[in-house]
């Protein structure tokens, strides 16, 4: 089983629960935005237990190494990348908090901020994208390199 059919299976039980969870059926009571929120959290659930289940079946981890802490030194590196993304993420909200306040000021009528609710939109998404590319490179670029060496490229002799 691959990440895609995991995320194919809980999406798909996530399409069943939410329509029977939200305007309910038989004995199962309506339960409106609750009941969205619920068959999202079930869903999500069943992911990460079933993703849990496949890493122990193939061994990929040990029931011990997930309740041991791990040692500070171990972590330091972590957490010198982790404070940099902090930071970076936590000034890209304030300033798109911020951008979204000035362009509510601009006019009272809405429309300034229905047009910056769309470019954000749009931002959002071309952002996806290159995260897309960026995780793939991310993948590929080590492993053509360690497969040919970081001298020539990753290309064999």
């Amino acid at each position: 089983m691959t990440p895609l059919k995991v995320s194919l299976a809980t999406n798909l039980l996530n399409l069943v629960l939410d329509p029977l969870l939200i305007f309910g059926c038989g004995p199962v009571p309506a339960m409106g935005v609750a009941g969205a929120a619920l068959a999202t959290a079930i869903s999500e659930c069943s992911a990460g237990a079933l993703y849990l289940w496949l890493l122990l079946r193939r061994r990929l981890v040990r029931w011990a190494g997930l309740v041991q802490p791990p040692k500070v030194s171990e972590l330091l590196p972590l957490l010198k990348g982790g404070a940099a993304m902090l930071l970076r993420q936590a000034s890209l909200n304030v300033a798109f908090v911020t951008a979204t306040r000035a362009t509510q000021a601009m006019d009272k009528t809405g429309v300034a901020a229905a047009a910056y609710a769309i470019t954000n939109q749009m931002y959002s998404l071309g952002l996806v994208a290159m995260l897309a590319m960026q995780s793939a490179g991310a993948t590929l670029v080590p492993s053509a390199l360690a497969s040919g060496g970081a001298e020539n490229g990753g290309q064999k002799n």
